[in-house]
């Protein structure tokens, strides 16, 4: 890895005083038009990022511009002025090379997250100062990749997003409403414009420059021996596999979370079924139980009550002569009695077996209950553990490299 490139600027539509490029001009190298591309050995069409096309920036670029009006000193308006930097514009160099990021699947997969942190970063940026990111490309035919990135703001003034001009304004309004002397004054504006270009470099290097592994400066800016800068390239490298083991660990937190409540729904559900399912069986064995004993019970009153009829009407003939007749043809009745008597208890006794193991299997339902709630503990205690690493980073859309 190297180190970051980061740079901002704001055009006009006439290029101002200074001869800078106007915005007809910069937009037409964006799209690498052949009359803006001669610095270009090998022009290749740019890949859209983010953000609407070129005809739509140049659209709501003129819409705005149509609308805004510019308040003077006194107070009267006027339109914005043909000369005043109405486009910002930001270039984000990575030290691939378009080769490497053609050939190689790791460092285009790097890129192309390097360049959706980018898009958020520069987002937030503008939106911070009241703008709009409108348009992000990335070019493949140069030295090294690259980002353009282009914003507007509202009031067609897009100075108030260069954070450089704004703080230098300020500045020198301070230092002149202080009594200074305007060189004086100016000199503090440009002090306090280098002063906040670093701040805005160094928040780009903390939240995408160092998580993709570059340094912030480059060795030849600092006088560094290459085995400094190698020292320091591996340290960024450091920070980098760091965020990456820390989002990959956040993700396996989150996954666990989804599995831990995953197997908490099941369990709950597995719970409520067997509850549902064992008071149904319950229910139904004490219905056929009772329904049963009822039946049996009123076999065996029946039973009984032909038994007495029966040794009633015995003693009364006990004494006649035709007893021994009455005995033998009685007797089958008497046996058949008996028999049904005896059914009635077997069939009793096989539902008191049938509700024993009813009772068996609701206490194996209350076992596995049981064993669901430990699997659900030790699921939260892993999720517990995970979960202390860091949020991880979101992650926007991003370019894919073709």
């Amino acid at each position: 890895m190297g180190f970051q490139f980061a740079h901002v600027e704001t055009y006009s539509r006439s290029g101002g005083r200074s001869g800078k490029l106007t915005i007809a001009e910069i937009i037409a190298e964006a799209r690498r038009s052949p009359e803006a591309s001669l610095h270009v050995e090998n022009p290749k069409a740019h890949i859209h990022v983010f953000g609407c096309d070129f005809d739509e920036l140049v659209r709501r670029h003129d819409a705005i511009i149509n609308h805004a009006q510019e308040t003077l000193a006194n107070g009267k308006t006027r339109a914005v002025r043909k000369d005043t930097g109405s486009l910002f514009t930001c270039v984000l160099s990575h030290p691939a090379t378009p080769d490497e990021c053609r050939n190689d699947t790791d460092v285009k997969a790097a890129v192309e997250a390097w360049a959706r942190d980018s898009v958020k970063w520069l987002r937030h940026d503008l939106e911070t100062r009241g703008g709009t990111l409108e348009t992000v490309i990335m070019h493949l035919d140069e030295t090294h990749v690259h980002l353009h990135a282009y914003g507007l703001h509202p009031s067609g003034n897009a100075d108030r997003l260069h954070p450089g001009k704004v703080f230098k304004k300020k500045a020198v309004e301070a230092a002149i409403a202080d009594g200074q002397e305007k060189k004086t004054a100016n000199a503090m504006g440009d002090k306090a414009y280098v002063e906040t270009m670093r701040i805005w470099q160094d928040s780009y290097s903390t939240d995408v420059g160092l998580p993709h592994g570059l340094t912030r400066l480059g060795p030849a800016r600092r006088r560094l021996t290459r085995a400094e800068w190698m020292v320091e390239k591996a340290a960024a490298k450091s920070v980098q596999q760091a965020q990456t083991m820390a989002a990959t660990a956040m993700k396996a937190a989150r996954a666990a979370d989804v599995n831990r409540k995953q197997h908490e729904t099941t369990a709950q559900k597995t719970v409520a079924n067997a509850k549902v399912e064992a008071k149904s069986i319950v229910q139904d064995a004490q219905y056929q139980s009772d329904k049963l004993v009822a039946r049996v019970d009123a076999e065996i009153r029946k039973a009984r009550s032909i038994a007495n009829w029966l040794r009633n009407f015995w003693d009364g003939l006990r004494i006649s002569s035709i007893r021994k007749s009455l005995w033998n043809e009685l007797l089958p009745i008497i046996e058949g009695e008996r028999k049904r008597t005896t059914d009635a208890e077997n069939r009793l006794q096989n539902e008191i077996r049938r509700r024993t193991s009813v009772e068996t299997r609701l206490s194996n339902t209350t076992q596995s209950m049981q064993a669901i709630r430990s699997d659900r503990d030790q699921l939260r205690r892993q999720r517990d553990r995970l979960l202390h690493v860091e949020d991880e980073r979101f992650e926007a859309n991003g370019p894919k490299i073709g």
